[in-house]
């Protein structure tokens, strides 16, 4: 089980990990992508490590897992389980991206919808896999995106699909 007040040092041990895993023959598919996700998200909490980021360091994470996200979607599956462990590493991906675009409050017309689309990829992903953890997860992110950007019914709807599927996973109860 992670120590997270001890965050810092499990991040150290990856980055430390991630050339000897990177240059392992590995069998399966996607688990150099997979590493190389863990590894993005690692080195960007190394660089920044503030709770609070600034806007480059959110766009920094997003120039470094689009490509990633970019090789994922093109690759094809030989069999249903690569499928769906492509899939589910997008998913990821996804959820991601979604969560740092709606950190960032200065965007272009063109990036504005940018969060939702991302967060609604993994949210279609993970219903698909039945992926019911992951997808309360992918709920609570976009209540919190909709309730920044004033759209407070769409705010509630979500928090109420993320709150049903919390007590149907046996996660967090909520009381009234």
């Amino acid at each position: 089980r992670i120590n997270y007040d001890r965050k810092d040092i499990y991040i150290q041990l990856l980055l430390d990990e991630t050339p000897m895993l990177r240059n392992k023959q590995w069998k399966d598919q996607y688990v150099l992508e997979t590493i190389n996700f863990y590894d993005i998200l690692s080195e960007n909490d190394v660089r920044y490590p503030a709770r609070i980021k600034e806007e480059k360091a959110y766009r920094e994470l997003i120039d470094k897992l689009n490509p990633l996200r970019e090789t994922i979607l093109v690759r094809s599956d030989t069999t249903d389980q690569d499928q769906k462990y492509r899939e589910t590493l997008l998913s990821f991906i996804e959820n991601k991206l979604g969560e740092t675009w709606s950190k960032i409050k200065d965007t272009t017309k063109d990036e504005a919808g940018n969060a939702e689309f991302h967060l609604k990829n993994s949210a279609s992903l993970k219903e698909k896999w039945g992926d019911l953890d992951g997808l309360a997860l992918t709920y609570g992110s976009l209540a919190r995106y909709h309730k920044e950007s004033g759209n407070y019914q769409q705010s509630i709807e979500f928090f109420e699909k993320d709150i049903e599927l919390n007590e149907q996973c046996g996660g967090r109860k909520w009381h009234a």
